[in-house]
């Protein structure tokens, strides 16, 4: 059973450290030690404020504490980072403005263009992981109308000084320097939206960081974000979810997206469905041997 607890422990701060070494330190002396978690082991729902507010000011406790648990499969739903009309604008902006442009593809190279793209049934044949959604892909410099980059930014910093990354780790790079920061404005549509099983590539980011744009009940009824278990049930995050909310978890973790709504009629046109955004620090396409996600 996975009961809604308040991560009490979490509660050391000191003078602010930028970079944050603490956690660096801790990767590097639990990763060694402990085996990559394949299922969720607990879950903590905490406040997204007091949680950031921890990790910029971390001791080495804190620090050491919030990287064991990660390696054990604990995930971590920080609740209320952003406003749910904040969410509604990103989905109005996103749906109203790039949904309705011509989709595209484009790989990860010098100058590529923010653009978005339908997948299918027939388009995720290309992909590593089998999914159904619909994809908008926002690169740190291109410009939008939305101004989405200083919006998101602050909360991806939290997520790097997590992984024991500089909160500044990559931002300034192009494909052909090194990694990039690619963010993900995604809707799984209802009537069958969704991602099978998978795990995700950890060479870049320690963590998979996500914040909900809708919520279970409202733009969709049936489906969402799951992982396996430690007692080989489903764990169904969305009883923890709502709009504005960031759910953290460790890379290998199984996880996927049930059917959105799969009694409904399939709709790409429609704004229904399991709107999130997804901060990923992606290889260029410049590498033959790019990390990508994993299907099961």
């Amino acid at each position: 059973m996975y009961i809604l607890k308040q991560y009490n422990n979490l509660t050391c701060i000191t003078e602010l450290e930028l970079n944050q070494p603490n956690f660096r330190q801790a990767w590097d002396h639990f990763s060694p030690k402990l085996e990559e978690p394949s299922i969720v082991n607990d879950i903590h729902v905490l406040d997204y404020y007091d949680f950031e507010k921890q990790v910029r000011n971390a001791d080495k406790n804190f620090a050491f504490d919030l990287v064991e648990k990660l390696l054990m499969g604990d995930a971590f739903v920080l609740k209320q980072a952003f406003t749910e009309s904040s969410c509604k604008d990103i989905i109005d902006w996103c749906f109203n403005n790039i949904s309705q442009t011509e989709t595209g593809f484009h790989k990860i190279l010098d100058g590529v263009p923010n653009f978005h793209r339908i997948i299918d049934e027939e388009t995720t044949k290309k992909y590593s992981t089998i999914q159904i959604r619909h994809s908008h892909y926002f690169f740190r410099w291109n410009k939008d109308t939305f101004n989405i980059w200083p919006k998101v930014t602050p909360f991806w910093e939290v997520a790097k000084l997590v992984g024991g990354y500089d909160k500044d780790e990559y931002i300034s790079n192009v494909p052909s320097i090194g990694t990039t920061d690619r963010l993900q404005i995604i809707r799984y549509p209802s009537g069958g939206g969704g991602l099978k099983p998978h795990v995700d590539a950890k060479k870049n980011q320690k963590v998979i960081y996500g914040l909900m744009l809708s919520t279970r009940g409202e733009s969709y009824q049936e489906g969402g974000f799951c992982a396996d278990g430690q007692y080989g049930d489903k764990v169904d995050f969305e009883m923890y979810l709502s709009a504005g909310d960031i759910l953290m978890h460790y890379p290998t973790v199984v996880h996927y997206v049930e059917e959105v709504d799969p009694k409904s009629k399939l709709q790409w046109d429609s704004k229904n469905g399991r709107w999130f955004v997804g901060f990923y620090s992606n290889d260029s396409d410049y590498l033959k041997d790019r990390a990508t996600a994993k299907i099961l």
